[in-house]
């Protein structure tokens, strides 16, 4: 008696315990598919452009390319910091070349004023005034190669690239689980 009362709850347990690990495995995989349709959904071209134009370097963060925001960052400061620099000599010039065309008597504005004759004080402020527009305008060339950057990763960022190799030669295969388009 005890033998059968143990082999049908052994059963049962069985029983009870297949559907279930089956259930489990349907569930996981109908949920792994699920993620991977929202990830494709959820990764916008449009996000990863205005979060760079809000702060340089967000939109690279965004498409997981953690390794450019230090670039971004290197090439603003350089170029702020030659626009800046270029700023304050060409200030210096300027009041200099001030001081001399006003034939001002007294203590000059800076060292520039007795340095230099006026030709050469007004060759060094056109010299640095250029300068400094053309760091302002790489700098902001620099800001707009960034969105533009992270706009074109957002683009890219399903896009696989798989290189083959077969009987010796390489073939490259493009793939978009997007578009569902092949390119072998």
């Amino acid at each position: 008696m005890f033998k059968g009362k143990l082999c049908i709850v052994i059963c049962l347990v069985l029983i009870l315990c297949i559907p279930q690990d089956a259930w489990a495995k349907k569930k996981k995989k109908r949920d792994k598919a699920k993620k991977e349709q929202v990830s494709t959904r959820e990764h916008s071209p449009h996000k990863a452009t205005i979060r760079s134009l809000i702060i340089p370097g967000w939109g690279q963060a965004y498409n997981k390319k953690y390794w450019k925001i230090p670039i971004v960052y290197a090439g603003l400061g350089t170029f702020g910091y030659m626009a800046f620099s270029n700023r304050a000599e060409y200030q210096r010039y300027k009041t200099a070349y001030e001081y001399v065309l006003a034939g001002e008597e007294g203590d000059p504005p800076n060292a520039y004023a007795e340095r230099y004759s006026q030709s050469q004080l007004q060759t060094g402020q056109e010299l640095y005034q250029r300068n400094m527009e053309l760091s302002f305008i790489l700098m902001g060339l620099w800001y707009l190669i960034n969105v533009i950057d992270a706009t074109v990763d957002a683009h890219l960022f399903q896009f696989e690239v798989q290189i083959m190799v077969n009987n010796g030669f390489p073939r490259i295969s493009f793939q978009s689980p997007i578009f569902g388009y092949n390119i072998i």
